[in-house]
């Protein structure tokens, strides 16, 4: 980097100009669209120029369907880089998840439930995203939900050191508790009512092949 800068190719380079590419993605993004990344690998010393380096990337979005099209959109910020530096890029895409698709059967099953246990249930917003999870992939096979339960007010934000202590907390085994105990009734519930899961059945049905 001291003796010869112009005689070698900096991967981190390329690495930091992908970043800027996708950021300038950000005024294209819906509000439920993420896109995250780290860089893992970014050289050995200062003065060395990189030749490898290594950012991985997390996008997330309310489908599949868009995820994917965010995902083309970075694949291509890092190609822009990799081309204006003169580097090569490889990469990998790992699978990602489907979207959940929430069953209004057994939700409304497991609503009462909670309130049976003298839960305040909250509809969610529709447009809700409900994380990264291979829960998605399995409720577009069987009918599923994908319920949260409150342990902590709502300015706490998840994944922090704040919501640690509500985990531990007696609200956290609390809704531990209840959570259990309605999906345990909401599945008497469907054993003991075969009308009530074909009803589910036939809605996911619905959902996945409308007419």
């Amino acid at each position: 980097a001291a003796a010869a800068p112009e005689e070698g190719i900096n991967a981190l380079d390329a690495v930091i100009l992908t970043f800027n590419n996708v950021n300038s993605l950000r005024s294209t993004l819906g509000p439920k669209d993420r896109i995250a990344g780290v860089i893992t690998k970014g050289g050995e010393a200062a003065n060395i120029i990189p030749a490898f380096c290594v950012a991985d990337f997390s996008i997330r979005s309310l489908s599949a369907k868009r995820r994917d099209i965010l995902l083309e959109k970075v694949i291509s910020c890092a190609k822009a880089g990799a081309q204006a530096v003169g580097c090569r890029l490889e990469y990998q895409i790992s699978p990602g998840y489907q979207e959940i698709i929430p069953n209004r059967i057994l939700a409304g099953l497991f609503k009462s439930n909670l309130e049976f246990l003298g839960r305040i249930v909250v509809d969610p917003d529709p447009n809700e995203r409900m994380g990264s999870t291979d829960m998605g992939d399995v409720s577009h096979i069987v009918p599923a939900i994908h319920p949260y339960l409150a342990i902590a007010p709502e300015n706490v934000a998840g994944h922090t050191l704040e919501f640690k202590q509500y985990c531990i907390s007696a609200a956290g085994k609390s809704a531990m508790l209840d959570a259990a105990k309605a999906i345990a009734m909401t599945a008497v519930d469907l054993l003991t009512d075969p009308g009530l899961l074909q009803q589910a059945k036939d809605e996911l049905s619905s959902t996945l092949n409308p007419i």
